[in-house]
Protein backbone atom coordinates (compact mmCIF):
# COMPACT_ATOMS: atom_id res chain seq x y z
CA UNK A 1 0.00 0.00 0.00
CA UNK A 2 3.02 2.59 1.02
CA UNK A 3 4.63 1.63 -2.28
CA UNK A 4 1.49 2.17 -4.55
CA UNK A 5 1.56 5.74 -2.61
CA UNK A 6 4.87 6.95 -3.22
CA UNK A 7 4.17 5.82 -6.88
CA UNK A 8 1.03 7.78 -7.00
CA UNK A 9 2.96 10.73 -5.75
CA UNK A 10 5.79 10.41 -7.83
CA UNK A 11 3.39 9.84 -10.66
CA UNK A 12 1.62 13.10 -9.50
CA UNK A 13 4.80 15.14 -9.20
CA UNK A 14 5.48 14.29 -12.95
CA UNK A 15 2.27 15.10 -13.95
CA UNK A 16 2.16 18.24 -11.99
CA UNK A 17 5.75 19.50 -13.99
CA UNK A 18 4.27 18.91 -17.00
CA UNK A 19 1.02 20.82 -16.76
CA UNK A 20 3.09 23.88 -15.61
CA UNK A 21 5.31 23.15 -18.56
CA UNK A 22 2.02 23.12 -20.63
CA UNK A 23 0.83 26.38 -18.92
CA UNK A 24 4.04 28.55 -19.89
CA UNK A 25 4.14 27.44 -23.56
CA UNK A 26 0.43 28.11 -23.49
CA UNK A 27 0.74 31.73 -22.38
CA UNK A 28 4.11 31.76 -24.99
CA UNK A 29 1.57 30.78 -27.67
CA UNK A 30 -1.37 33.41 -26.44
CA UNK A 31 1.47 36.17 -26.52
CA UNK A 32 2.44 35.35 -30.02
CA UNK A 33 -0.97 34.71 -31.08
CA UNK A 34 -2.09 38.54 -29.47
CA UNK A 35 1.14 40.05 -31.31
CA UNK A 36 0.46 38.35 -34.88
CA UNK A 37 -3.41 39.48 -34.69
CA UNK A 38 -2.19 43.17 -33.88
CA UNK A 39 -0.08 43.61 -36.67
CA UNK A 40 -2.07 42.16 -39.02
CA UNK A 41 -4.40 44.74 -37.87
CA UNK A 42 -2.54 47.16 -37.86
CA UNK A 43 -1.02 46.94 -41.38
CA UNK A 44 -4.69 46.02 -42.87
CA UNK A 45 -5.97 49.29 -41.64
CA UNK A 46 -2.63 51.47 -42.19
CA UNK A 47 -2.88 50.19 -45.62
CA UNK A 48 -6.45 50.67 -46.18
CA UNK A 49 -6.07 53.85 -44.78
CA UNK A 50 -3.22 55.24 -47.31
CA UNK A 51 -5.12 54.03 -50.22
CA UNK A 52 -7.98 56.41 -48.80
CA UNK A 53 -6.17 58.88 -48.11
CA UNK A 54 -4.33 59.13 -51.29
CA UNK A 55 -6.74 58.26 -53.60
CA UNK A 56 -9.57 60.51 -52.65
CA UNK A 57 -8.61 63.17 -50.86
CA UNK A 58 -4.33 63.18 -52.50
CA UNK A 59 -3.08 64.72 -49.02
CA UNK A 60 -0.41 62.37 -49.32
CA UNK A 61 2.39 61.98 -51.88
CA UNK A 62 2.62 59.53 -54.95
CA UNK A 63 2.96 56.11 -53.55
CA UNK A 64 3.40 52.94 -55.90
CA UNK A 65 -0.39 50.46 -55.19
CA UNK A 66 2.49 47.91 -55.53
CA UNK A 67 3.08 49.24 -51.45
CA UNK A 68 -1.11 49.04 -50.80
CA UNK A 69 -1.00 44.90 -52.22
CA UNK A 70 1.93 44.63 -50.05
CA UNK A 71 0.93 46.10 -46.39
CA UNK A 72 -2.76 44.49 -47.45
CA UNK A 73 -1.58 41.14 -48.03
CA UNK A 74 1.01 40.99 -45.28
CA UNK A 75 -2.01 42.11 -42.79
CA UNK A 76 -4.32 39.49 -44.18
CA UNK A 77 -2.08 37.04 -44.22
CA UNK A 78 -1.47 37.63 -40.83
CA UNK A 79 -4.60 37.60 -39.83
CA UNK A 80 -5.48 34.13 -41.41
CA UNK A 81 -2.52 32.41 -39.18
CA UNK A 82 -3.50 33.96 -36.43
CA UNK A 83 -7.11 32.42 -37.08
CA UNK A 84 -6.10 29.11 -38.07
CA UNK A 85 -2.48 28.08 -36.85
CA UNK A 86 -2.24 29.67 -34.11
CA UNK A 87 -6.09 29.40 -32.91
CA UNK A 88 -5.68 25.24 -33.70
CA UNK A 89 -2.08 25.39 -31.40
CA UNK A 90 -3.89 27.03 -28.40
CA UNK A 91 -6.99 24.46 -28.40
CA UNK A 92 -4.27 21.28 -28.87
CA UNK A 93 -2.55 22.76 -25.61
CA UNK A 94 -5.40 23.43 -23.66
CA UNK A 95 -6.68 19.68 -24.78
CA UNK A 96 -3.37 18.63 -23.04
CA UNK A 97 -3.94 20.59 -19.96
CA UNK A 98 -7.17 19.30 -19.88
CA UNK A 99 -6.09 15.78 -20.09
CA UNK A 100 -2.97 16.58 -17.53
CA UNK A 101 -5.47 17.72 -15.21
CA UNK A 102 -8.18 14.81 -15.26
CA UNK A 103 -5.12 12.53 -14.90
CA UNK A 104 -3.34 14.42 -11.73
CA UNK A 105 -7.28 14.20 -10.35
CA UNK A 106 -7.42 10.41 -11.13
CA UNK A 107 -4.21 9.78 -8.90
CA UNK A 108 -6.32 11.09 -5.58
CA UNK A 109 -8.98 8.56 -5.84
CA UNK A 110 -8.94 4.81 -5.71
CA UNK A 111 -11.58 3.44 -7.82
CA UNK A 112 -12.89 0.17 -7.98
CA UNK A 113 -12.64 -1.56 -10.91
CA UNK A 114 -16.27 -0.77 -12.08
CA UNK A 115 -15.43 3.07 -11.51
CA UNK A 116 -12.40 2.75 -13.52
CA UNK A 117 -14.22 1.17 -16.69
CA UNK A 118 -17.01 4.17 -16.60
CA UNK A 119 -15.07 6.99 -15.93
CA UNK A 120 -12.78 5.94 -19.02
CA UNK A 121 -15.96 5.06 -20.84
CA UNK A 122 -17.07 8.78 -19.82
CA UNK A 123 -13.04 10.31 -20.47
CA UNK A 124 -13.54 8.72 -23.74
CA UNK A 125 -16.51 9.64 -24.87
CA UNK A 126 -15.90 13.40 -23.69
CA UNK A 127 -13.02 13.64 -25.82
CA UNK A 128 -14.37 12.09 -29.11
CA UNK A 129 -17.71 14.53 -28.42
CA UNK A 130 -14.82 17.65 -27.67
CA UNK A 131 -13.09 16.74 -31.13
CA UNK A 132 -16.88 16.22 -32.96
CA UNK A 133 -17.24 20.43 -31.84
CA UNK A 134 -14.11 21.46 -32.90
CA UNK A 135 -14.08 19.97 -36.13
CA UNK A 136 -17.94 20.84 -36.68
CA UNK A 137 -17.04 24.99 -35.28
CA UNK A 138 -13.67 25.04 -37.78
CA UNK A 139 -15.90 24.14 -40.62
CA UNK A 140 -18.61 25.89 -39.99
CA UNK A 141 -16.55 28.99 -39.45
CA UNK A 142 -14.55 28.37 -42.94
CA UNK A 143 -17.97 28.10 -44.53
CA UNK A 144 -19.38 31.42 -42.34
CA UNK A 145 -16.03 32.94 -43.20
CA UNK A 146 -16.09 32.63 -46.95
CA UNK A 147 -19.58 33.61 -47.09
CA UNK A 148 -18.75 37.10 -45.70
CA UNK A 149 -15.74 37.58 -47.74
CA UNK A 150 -18.05 37.26 -51.16
CA UNK A 151 -20.36 39.81 -49.71
CA UNK A 152 -17.49 41.86 -49.12
CA UNK A 153 -15.95 41.27 -52.44
CA UNK A 154 -19.20 41.67 -54.03
CA UNK A 155 -19.54 45.46 -52.20
CA UNK A 156 -15.76 45.83 -53.37
CA UNK A 157 -16.92 45.29 -57.05
CA UNK A 158 -19.34 47.49 -57.13
CA UNK A 159 -17.15 49.92 -55.38
CA UNK A 160 -14.97 49.95 -58.23
CA UNK A 161 -17.15 49.93 -60.79
CA UNK A 162 -18.48 52.80 -59.69
CA UNK A 163 -15.19 54.75 -58.99
CA UNK A 164 -14.30 54.12 -62.47
CA UNK A 165 -17.19 55.55 -63.79
CA UNK A 166 -16.75 58.62 -61.61
CA UNK A 167 -12.92 58.94 -62.54
CA UNK A 168 -13.04 57.83 -65.98
CA UNK A 169 -10.84 59.85 -68.54
CA UNK A 170 -13.30 61.95 -70.49
CA UNK A 171 -12.26 60.83 -73.38
CA UNK A 172 -14.14 57.27 -73.05
CA UNK A 173 -17.15 57.00 -74.49
CA UNK A 174 -20.33 55.94 -73.30
CA UNK A 175 -20.02 52.47 -74.62
CA UNK A 176 -16.88 51.74 -72.64
CA UNK A 177 -18.68 53.04 -69.87
CA UNK A 178 -21.40 51.53 -69.80
CA UNK A 179 -19.62 48.08 -70.36
CA UNK A 180 -17.48 48.78 -67.20
CA UNK A 181 -20.83 49.40 -65.18
CA UNK A 182 -22.69 46.01 -66.44
CA UNK A 183 -19.59 44.13 -66.04
CA UNK A 184 -19.35 45.92 -62.70
CA UNK A 185 -23.18 44.91 -61.61
CA UNK A 186 -23.07 41.26 -62.91
CA UNK A 187 -19.90 40.22 -60.75
CA UNK A 188 -21.42 41.62 -57.79
CA UNK A 189 -24.48 40.05 -58.15
CA UNK A 190 -22.97 36.50 -59.22
CA UNK A 191 -20.44 37.40 -56.02
CA UNK A 192 -23.48 38.02 -53.91
CA UNK A 193 -25.31 35.04 -55.02
CA UNK A 194 -22.40 32.54 -54.10
CA UNK A 195 -22.10 34.48 -50.72
CA UNK A 196 -25.77 33.56 -50.37
CA UNK A 197 -25.36 29.81 -51.39
CA UNK A 198 -22.21 29.95 -48.67
CA UNK A 199 -24.53 31.66 -45.72
CA UNK A 200 -27.73 29.56 -46.71
CA UNK A 201 -25.61 26.01 -46.43
CA UNK A 202 -24.04 27.41 -42.77
CA UNK A 203 -27.76 28.00 -41.66
CA UNK A 204 -28.79 24.20 -42.56
CA UNK A 205 -25.66 22.95 -41.41
CA UNK A 206 -26.41 24.82 -37.68
CA UNK A 207 -29.66 23.38 -37.73
CA UNK A 208 -28.62 19.59 -38.15
CA UNK A 209 -25.68 20.50 -35.86
CA UNK A 210 -28.74 21.20 -33.10
CA UNK A 211 -30.52 18.16 -33.76
CA UNK A 212 -27.19 16.27 -33.28
CA UNK A 213 -26.20 17.94 -30.35
CA UNK A 214 -28.99 17.07 -28.18
CA UNK A 215 -28.23 13.08 -29.00
CA UNK A 216 -24.74 13.39 -28.36
CA UNK A 217 -25.83 15.05 -25.11
CA UNK A 218 -28.22 12.54 -24.55
CA UNK A 219 -24.94 10.10 -25.00
CA UNK A 220 -23.02 11.64 -22.82
CA UNK A 221 -25.86 11.48 -19.86
CA UNK A 222 -26.20 8.47 -20.45
CA UNK A 223 -22.25 7.46 -19.73
CA UNK A 224 -23.03 9.81 -16.57
CA UNK A 225 -25.31 7.59 -15.42
CA UNK A 226 -22.77 4.49 -16.00
CA UNK A 227 -20.51 5.72 -13.65
CA UNK A 228 -22.75 6.90 -11.12
CA UNK A 229 -24.47 3.44 -10.97
CA UNK A 230 -20.85 2.13 -10.83
CA UNK A 231 -20.35 3.99 -7.58
CA UNK A 232 -22.60 2.44 -5.82
CA UNK A 233 -21.06 -0.23 -3.19
CA UNK A 234 -24.06 -2.75 -2.83
CA UNK A 235 -23.90 -5.05 -5.52
CA UNK A 236 -27.36 -6.01 -6.33
CA UNK A 237 -28.33 -2.80 -6.39
CA UNK A 238 -25.45 -1.71 -8.56
CA UNK A 239 -26.63 -4.57 -11.00
CA UNK A 240 -30.29 -3.38 -10.81
CA UNK A 241 -29.78 0.03 -11.24
CA UNK A 242 -27.48 -0.92 -14.51
CA UNK A 243 -30.46 -3.05 -15.83
CA UNK A 244 -32.90 -0.32 -15.49
CA UNK A 245 -30.31 1.98 -17.20
CA UNK A 246 -30.02 -0.49 -20.08
CA UNK A 247 -34.00 -0.94 -20.20
CA UNK A 248 -34.04 2.86 -20.48
CA UNK A 249 -31.62 3.21 -23.46
CA UNK A 250 -33.72 0.58 -24.98
CA UNK A 251 -37.07 2.52 -24.34
CA UNK A 252 -35.59 5.74 -26.09
CA UNK A 253 -34.30 3.75 -29.11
Amino acid sequence: MVTEKNENEDSGKVLTDKKKGRLDRLKAVQRIYCLVLVVGLISISLGFACFVIDVFFNMLPPISPVNYVILLTFGAVALVSAASVGKTKLKSIQEEIQDLTFQIDLLDLIPTPEENRAEKLLRMNQIQLKRYYDLNLSQNYWIFAVGVLCVFLGVGILGAALYLLVYWPESSTWVEKALVGVLGSIGSILTNYVAHVYLGMFSDISKSLTDLHGKLVSTNQSFLANLIASRIDDREKRDDTWAKLALSLKGEQ
